[in-house]
């Protein structure tokens, strides 16, 4: 890994002294981060940002904002590259040969950078070191870029970026939570995640509606005596899962037609019976709503074969036992010296 250099007039700068710890933070990590490639211009996620400087996403996306509204750096959320033009101040292209190694990096770069029309300019003041093939590289990626932004990128196009990054965004940090267990931004993106669906207008679910009506239309079936955090989890999924589902007739049609009638999962078959948390469970909720333990001629002749062998099972294990049982006169040994009654002396 090739050294980076960095100013040390950079602490004592008016742009440094203005911005906020955060900020600092990431501008120096752009200088120096092992994922920069020669240009000063390459592809760096916040996430990588947010796994080597221990800074959470917040943190991370408050100072890159920062840093995009002062121009010091171009960030594009909407590719995750970045453009720092002092990086090349401080490493600047010294010679042709150098220009020659940077034609893979510059290649690299999408043409929808926001941030590529700033770093063109860069590139044009050092083109006396930049081969004739690359300026061309960077002519033809300049023109596709303009074709994009326009000559003078428009400040109303932020937004639209902006949200296109946002929803990206939580997939990556999603992602990375899972990796490293991140449980505080797993919480953070699951409350976020019911703040969209609220906006999405899904209607609130009546966990405890649903749970009068199990136990009304089933009361064969085990009572919830109190709903945890598992049950209450698993019903919510299942009426987010489909718009049909989120309207308590579909529910009651569920255990009236689906889950009532059937002997199996009502214990009528065999000695299993289900419970509101085992119907809810996803594997056995489909097969449950695509009848697959709908009562046919073939269930009451299971029901008869497993009661009757259950019988035939308890009849055999008593003749056994009996059988066992050896009730003869020299098994018992009745002798009758044994019974003779005592004979006691009288003085």
């Amino acid at each position: 890994m090739s050294l980076r250099k960095i100013s040390p007039y950079f602490w004592q700068t008016q742009k440094q002294i203005e911005m906020s710890i955060e900020a600092k933070l990431v501008y120096i990590y752009i200088l120096t981060s092992p994922h920069s490639s020669g240009p000063g211009c390459y592809y760096l996620p916040p996430l990588y940002i947010a796994n080597d400087t221990n800074l959470d996403i917040k943190q991370v996306e408050s100072g890159i904002n920062e840093l995009n509204k002062s121009d010091i750096i171009y960030y594009c959320y909407a590719t995750n590259w970045v453009f720092c033009p002092e990086y090349l101040e401080n490493n600047p292209i010294r010679n042709i040969k150098m220009g020659i190694g940077f034609k893979d990096k510059i290649e690299a770069i999408p043409s929808d950078f926001s941030g590529y029309q700033e770093f063109y300019k860069e590139m044009q003041k050092n083109k006396d070191k930049l081969p004739h093939n690359l300026l061309e590289i960077l002519d033809h990626k300049y023109s596709k870029n303009r074709n994009i932004y326009g000559e003078k990128q428009n400040e109303k196009e932020e937004p639209k970026t902006q949200e296109r990054y946002k929803n990206r965004f939580q997939e990556q940090i999603r992602a990375f939570a899972k990796n490293t267990k991140d449980k505080a931004n797993l919480k953070e993106l699951d409350d976020n995640e019911e703040d969209i669906e609220e906006d999405e207008k899904i209607p609130s679910v009546p966990v405890k509606k649903i749970i009068e009506l199990y136990h009304s239309i089933c009361p064969g079936l085990s009572k919830v005596r109190a709903s945890g955090k598992q049950l209450n989890k698993l019903i919510n999924t299942r009426w987010k899962e489909a718009k049909e589902r989120q309207n308590l007739e579909w529910w009651e049609d569920f255990f009236q037609n689906y889950v009532r009638p059937s002997d199996f999962l009502m214990g009528r078959a065999t000695d299993f019976q289900a419970n509101l948390t085992w119907l809810c469970r996803p594997q056995n909720f489909e097969k449950v709503v695509n009848g697959n333990y709908v009562n046919t001629k073939n269930n009451s002749k299971e029901k008869f074969k497993h009661n009757s062998t259950r019988f035939r099972r308890n009849e055999t294990a008593v003749n056994e036992a009996l059988q066992e049982l050896d009730f003869s006169r020299e098994a018992i040994d009745l002798s009758e010296n044994e019974f003779a009654p005592t004979q006691y002396a009288i003085n």
